[in-house]
């Protein structure tokens, strides 16, 4: 073990022209401190549940973004008159009020409440657009529990 030790040390303060030590566990030591018995399966210690929220499921594809682009929390996709922005959701989201979908000329603002202890808010979106888009021609729907899909009418094709 001291030999493995001296090697270590070494390649630590010359990684270049040392090689990597092999091993530094004494492996010996473990198995007298085991009683050369087999490691349990991993997850097999009786633990309390790990409470989680809910995820959005990856739903996006690059069906999504035709003319367009698959970003992290959302996918957007456009014609010439309108552009679309799909958004996945978690389970727990099946209200219209559970989350803020706001847009005005030139921004849009996309956001939820977290369904947890922390609580906060999970900001999907929030930025200037491009160019303008025209407010009375755009509208959004909620699949519940699955996706928002927002279609924005563009003030000018493009």
């Amino acid at each position: 073990m001291a030999e493995q030790l001296k090697q270590y040390e070494a390649y630590r303060k010359d990684p270049v022209n040392n090689p990597r030590p092999e091993s530094l566990v004494d492996e010996d030591y473990f198995k007298d401190q085991m009683g050369n018995q087999e490691s349990p399966p991993v997850g097999s210690a009786n633990l309390p549940p790990v409470p989680h929220r809910s995820k959005p499921k990856s739903i996006l594809t690059c069906s999504d973004s035709v003319n367009g682009k698959v970003m992290e929390k959302y996918a957007w996709s456009q014609q010439l008159d309108e552009l679309v922005i799909r958004v996945p959701l978690p389970a727990e989201i099946v209200k219209g009020s559970q989350v803020h979908v706001k847009y005005t000329k030139r921004q849009i603002g996309i956001w939820w409440k977290e369904e947890s202890e922390e609580g906060g808010l999970n900001v999907v979106l929030n930025t200037y657009l491009m160019h303008a888009i025209d407010v009375s021609e755009s509208d959004w729907t909620l699949v519940p529990g699955e996706a928002i899909n927002i279609t924005l009418g563009k003030l000018e094709p493009k």
